[in-house]
């Protein structure tokens, strides 16, 4: 288990905040894109910063993110948004398989 997985959560920088919402509150559920697949991910005001909650631990878990593991969100639209992880400095892929196992591939 990574330390994504036993925090629960992914924090989101203050300066995406201030750019895209900086009108209303970031507490909805958004999706998350990556490998051909959406991962439902709550996000909630924390004391004074927000962060992904809910559905983060197992969208970790399935992508076998890393500590150490460089994620880039990119918005696409209200609701959602496209996950990019880079690994040693190299973009991974994920395939997934019927039985939802992961065949990771690198760029």
């Amino acid at each position: 288990m990574n330390n994504y997985t036993k925090l629960g959560l992914m924090v989101i920088p203050d300066e995406f905040i201030n750019m895209f919402h900086k009108n209303h509150e970031l507490n909805d559920i958004y999706q998350v894109y990556e490998g051909g697949k959406y991962w439902d991910v709550m996000a909630a005001k924390l004391h004074v910063t927000y962060a992904f909650t809910d559905g983060w631990p197992k969208l970790c878990e399935m992508l076998a993110i890393m500590d150490g593991d460089t994620m880039t969100f990119e918005k696409i639209g209200n609701v959602v948004f496209h996950l990019r992880v880079f690994r040693n400095g190299i973009e991974v892929d994920w395939v997934f398989t019927k039985n939802q196992k992961i065949a990771i591939f690198v760029k």
